[in-house]
């Protein structure tokens, strides 16, 4: 009798550990998508908690980001994220954001033939509309650091984890490798391609 107790117990345990370890996951890869073909862009770690990923669906042809959280030190759980992005047909880029109490995630995909080679986010601007030109380069942003966070384009796509959400943050402006303005996203605005003289 004991002996079936005893079994009995540790048949609930494994039933109990098996259902916790059922989401977790030893790759990142893994812990994105079961189904899809996932490839991971770029990664940063996050300070006890896990990574925030960039990855790219290759069996749809879109991107997206996940938060894994990190469990036991070596297994992946997703912790949300966002997916099924691509740039439109005439479009510059394709944004997309998420957010938390500690943190703001934005990741953008640059079309194929953009020229877009940095990505800044922040505003310093007073007044800027979606109907008026704008001067704006990327000595401008460098000049004005505090506000701004910059990032190079690796193969097509950047990665920004931020401290908060604010609504500067989702200014997004895009640059050519002589740091002339290409492209912007204002806020609660598209993303366009500007060409102002």
């Amino acid at each position: 009798m004991k002996k079936v107790i005893i079994g009995a117990f540790a048949i609930g345990i494994m039933t109990l550990v098996l259902l916790k370890f059922d989401h977790m996951h030893v790759s990142a890869e893994e812990a994105i998508s079961h189904e899809n073909n996932v490839k991971i862009i770029e990664s940063k770690d996050i300070k006890n908690y896990g990574k925030i990923v960039l990855f790219e669906d290759e069996t749809f042809r879109t991107f997206g980001i996940s938060r894994l959280e990190r469990k036991f030190g070596f297994l992946y759980q997703s912790d949300g994220g966002t997916f099924g992005y691509s740039v439109e047909a005439g479009k510059p880029f394709k944004a997309t954001g998420m957010g938390d109490h500690s943190r703001f995630v934005v990741a953008i995909e640059t079309a194929p033939r953009s020229k877009i080679k940095y990505i800044a986010l922040g505003n310093h601007l007073k007044g800027v509309s979606q109907t008026a030109p704008y001067h704006l380069s990327l000595n401008d942003v460098k000049s004005h650091s505090k506000v701004y966070h910059v990032q190079k384009v690796k193969n097509r796509y950047a990665l920004f984890v931020l401290n908060k959400y604010t609504e500067s943050n989702w200014n997004i402006r895009a640059f050519d490798k002589k740091g002339r303005l290409v492209a912007d996203k204002l806020f609660a605005g598209e993303a366009r391609y500007v060409n102002w003289k």
